[in-house]
């Protein structure tokens, strides 16, 4: 279980295309494991190109160590449709940069981590991947949120 997010580009619509039809069909039908294949190079390429950003609920996730939450804060942004716009973008990368300098060491460790320096490491990466993430948001045009 997590949040997966996704830009809302052309790689994105395929990707929503092929897995809905990918999903109509018998799993031992060659056609639905090509399908499968081709979806999953798809979200490789998307999370190679930053159009695709996943936070799972577990210790690893990233608003969590950055003191905020997928169902009450960002939810906020999301509407009806699973459509984070632009501007509604802009508000997240504003409050997620504001908080950059809680991903400490001493932070982890109080929350109970240990090899702290993988960790440490571990969210300085994922944040950094997720600043990424959220500035091509903002220039194609917003993202769908399925959190």
């Amino acid at each position: 279980m997590g949040a997966d997010l996704y830009i809302l580009c052309e790689r994105y619509r395929r990707f929503g295309k092929l897995l809905d039809e990918w999903s109509k069909k018998d799993p031992e039908d060659p056609e639905a494991k090509r399908l499968f294949e081709e979806i999953m190079k798809l979200e490789s390429e998307m999370i190679e190109n930053y159009e695709y950003f996943r936070d799972s609920y577990n210790s690893s996730n990233l608003l969590w160590i950055l003191g905020l939450d997928y169902w009450n804060w960002f939810a906020q942004f999301v509407d009806n449709e699973n459509i984070v716009n632009v501007e509604n973008c802009k508000k997240i990368l504003d409050e997620v940069r504001k908080r950059k300098d809680m991903i400490t060491k001493e932070r982890l460790k109080d929350l109970g981590f240990t090899n702290i320096d993988e960790w440490f490491n571990y969210f300085k990466e994922k944040y950094d991947r997720f600043i990424k993430f959220l500035e091509k948001c903002i220039e194609c045009g917003g993202m769908y949120a399925s959190i």
